[in-house]
């Protein structure tokens, strides 16, 4: 993931969900929105895994040129 968000600081914490829908999320729009052409970030979904080492994120990243899903275990 190069999109400029630190995830590894995460790894083996025990975050929960209200945590990883607000901040987390905050952090990979912020992230996002340094490309121009995203407008919007939607449908937003995460998981941590029982170890909490692997974060699952899957949310539609709007752009100018249409929609794409990002599905990924950082």
């Amino acid at each position: 993931w190069d999109d400029g968000v630190a995830f590894e600081e995460y790894i083996g914490q025990k975050l929960d969900q209200g945590y990883v829908d607000t901040d987390i999320k905050k952090e990979v729009e912020d992230a996002m929105y340094v490309n121009p052409w995203i407008t919007d970030v939607t449908d937003w979904r995460s998981s941590m895994d029982e170890k909490h080492d692997k974060l699952h994120l899957v949310f539609t990243a709007v752009t100018d040129f249409g929609e794409t899903e990002v599905d990924e275990f950082v």
